[in-house]
């Protein structure tokens, strides 16, 4: 389905200081197995055994394997001799991957230990910037980005350090020039060379596309495209493409898409809300009901993306009671905590003034493809200007070819 060409599979077995790897390198269009090969080794030569097999890899297939970018083996190694550190990392990437924010939050200690124990470790300093930017973004929007921005930037520039061609870590660091600091055509032109190092890295593609759509540039749909077909299966390609869907009034398409996410991921908390948010806005409430409930099983209901959904549906069928409480509960909410997509919860100018304020200044990055748009309606036209003063929107190239 991904219309690759080889498949690497295998498995590791590891019994206190021992690992087992076994591996086999499979043709798809034959079935194949071109090798296999099975490593009794200490866990310490666990690097070893990856250099092994990428050597019998390029020998077997033939030429110099490269992700399109460049060459296998180019870039600097980005693990970790420590296998204590190794073990932290790897324990600390699953708890970083799980559906609950609270699950999440608590890799952020391992990431430290594994850190301390080797300081040069540059996939560990990626991953704990990921699972900060995680937190306080889009869909979980746990933390306060201005407060943990620093953190993972910090992260990532260690990262860079340690290999100054991670293109993760480049792409990352991009991202959050632009949401944090507003430094867009610096951001934008790390991402870019990311992907030019990484061009077959479908989450980096679509990182980049939405960037690209934020701004209007005309090659945003291009990238976005290619990102989905790299791997329409990835659940962050698919919500960053839905989300472009949505940010562009085309709902329908956004609901549609983020079926396909719900196939394999039924019961999750960032499918089943962002389902929710697209069905509540294209006006389809029964569907967005549905969703919320099974989010609220992660989460519970005190969740504030819970309550701007709830907010969402009582608005859109017309009990005012209900999405009146929702509404004065969520500005008080606001001030103090992470509250995404609140800025058409509040109408009135003095309002929308102090929200938006409060969205740059918590550095909330789903305001962005906002500031490239018309003026709100109850903006005043000195405020909208002195908000893009801030965002420093004039200086983007808008027709740069990243």
């Amino acid at each position: 389905q991904l219309n690759v060409s080889h498949l690497l599979q295998g498995s590791v077995r590891k019994d206190g200081d021992r690992v087992r790897v076994a591996a086999q390198l499979i043709d798809t269009m034959t079935g194949l197995h071109l090798w296999s090969n099975r490593y009794d080794r200490h866990i310490t030569d666990i690097f070893s055994i990856q250099d092994d097999k990428a050597r019998q890899i390029v020998d077997q297939i033939g030429l110099a394997l490269t992700d399109g970018g460049e060459p296998l083996g180019a870039q600097q190694t980005s693990g970790s001799a420590n296998t204590e550190a190794y073990e932290l990392y790897l324990r600390a990437k699953y708890l970083a991957n799980a559906d609950d924010p609270t699950v999440v939050e608590s890799a952020i200690p391992l990431f430290r230990e594994a850190i301390a124990l080797d300081n040069d470790f540059a996939d560990a300093w990626v991953e704990l910037g990921h699972t900060y930017d995680r937190l306080t973004h889009h869909p979980f929007m746990l933390l306060i980005p201005s407060e943990y921005n620093p953190l993972a930037i910090e992260a990532y520039k260690n990262a860079l350090r340690v290999n100054p061609r991670h293109a993760d870590a480049m792409g990352s660091l991009g991202g959050l020039l632009i949401t944090h600091e507003y430094e867009w055509n610096r951001g934008l032109s790390l991402i870019a060379k990311a992907v030019g190092k990484s061009p077959q890295d479908a989450a980096l593609q679509a990182r980049y596309g939405f960037f690209l759509f934020t701004i209007n540039h005309p090659d945003a749909d291009d990238v976005m495209s290619k990102a989905y077909l790299l791997n329409p299966f990835d659940t962050y390609v698919i919500l960053v493409r839905a989300a472009q869907f949505a940010y562009a009034g085309r709902l329908v398409d956004a609901v549609t898409l983020m079926d396909t996410a719900l196939i394999q991921n039924r019961d999750r908390f960032e499918t089943n809300i962002l389902s929710a948010l697209f069905n509540s806005d294209a006006g389809r409430f029964d569907r967005a009901e549905r969703h919320l409930a099974r989010a609220r099983k992660v989460v519970g209901s005190e969740y504030p993306f819970i309550k701007i959904i709830e907010y969402r549906i009582a608005a859109g069928t017309g009990d005012e009671s209900r999405s009146r409480a929702l509404r004065t509960q969520l500005y008080e909410i606001a001030k103090t905590t992470r509250v995404g997509h609140f800025l058409d919860v509040f109408q009135n100018e003095k309002e929308i003034v102090e929200i938006y304020d409060l969205a740059l200044t918590q550095r909330h990055a789903e305001i962005l493809p906002l500031l490239f748009k018309a003026k709100p309606d109850r903006m005043p036209e000195s405020e909208w200007l002195r908000v893009q003063k801030l965002t420093r929107i004039a200086e983007v190239d808008l027709n740069k070819k990243w």
